[in-house]
């Protein structure tokens, strides 16, 4: 798993996964998560990762089948936000 200096580098590399999703065909979980990124006005950085990962779960748990890197990638993503829940609530 990767690990992140910022939120920043974290919301970059998600864009990279778009891409790799589109590539993959993958066009309408990389349309929500795109969607989700970059065009809705958050008001917390936990209401963004709350429904990041809603929908990566979503992706990983829907039966379509993901490129075994793209799983990997997105598993990440939902362990790096439970990460940061954990580190945020004193749990780590």
């Amino acid at each position: 798993m990767r690990s992140y200096e910022s939120n920043q580098q974290f919301y970059d590399h998600i864009d990279e996964v778009v891409v790799l999703l589109r590539n993959e065909g993958y066009i309408g979980i990389a349309d929500q998560v795109d969607y989700l990124l970059h065009s809705v006005a958050w008001t917390t950085t936990s209401e963004l990762f709350g429904e990041l990962r809603n929908r990566f779960e979503q992706a990983l748990n829907s039966g379509t089948p993901l490129l075994s890197s793209t799983d990997a990638q997105l598993r990440g993503f939902v362990t790096t936000i439970d990460q940061a829940w954990e580190r945020a609530n004193g749990a780590v």
